[in-house]
């Protein structure tokens, strides 16, 4: 469509920091918040990216790697890009059972962070429930906060190219850019 009526045509790419370290730090409740997180992600994309006509994909179930695309410039898709990031971090309540936090060191210290003694377990009623702000919980000892690693483009559509050619362009960039990204963030 952009080749064909010579629009800006930008695409962009997301990566989750250290979003799979929940799952090794809190183990089964790791599982719960990355549903939590994932569903933050899409619900944080279609509120922002909507309004500039831009789509968010992602690779697949589990996959913390989002594709973006829309006709815009690149200065609108790293505005967009920005608005995603703070809607995303927005604070993110979960309830949990405390006994599920004290299964591991992480949920141990955001505990004790909060005022609880862990010193007499059995003062502590572990079948109540907490309600954890997501984006404060710590992950493998120093990671904390949602972050996401990004960057776009502009991709140089030349009136009636060929879909195969855009798409072809599209694809490359991608391709660089995953790569790129996962270099900086290996998890």
């Amino acid at each position: 469509h952009a080749a064909t009526h010579g629009h800006k045509l930008s695409v962009g790419f997301f990566d989750g920091n250290k979003f799979g370290a929940f799952r090794s730090s809190y183990g089964f409740l790791g599982d719960r918040i990355m549903d939590v997180v994932m569903k933050r992600a899409v619900s944080a994309g279609e509120s922002v990216f909507t309004k500039y006509g831009i789509t968010m994909f992602r690779y697949g179930t589990g996959s913390e790697e989002f594709p973006l695309i829309g006709e815009c410039d690149d200065v609108t898709m790293k505005k967009a890009m920005h608005e995603f990031n703070v809607e995303f971090n927005k604070a993110l309540k979960l309830k949990v059972p405390i006994s599920e936090l004290l299964l591991s060191p992480d949920g141990q210290a955001y505990l004790a962070e909060r005022g609880l003694d862990l010193s007499d377990m059995s003062k502590i009623n572990t079948a109540e429930q907490i309600v954890v702000d997501v984006t404060q919980l710590i992950r493998q000892g120093e990671f904390k906060g949602l972050s996401i690693t990004g960057t776009c483009v502009q991709i140089d559509v030349i009136r009636n190219s060929s879909p195969r050619e855009v798409t072809e362009s599209v694809y490359r960039f991608i391709d660089e850019e995953t790569s790129r990204v996962k270099e900086l963030n290996p998890e």
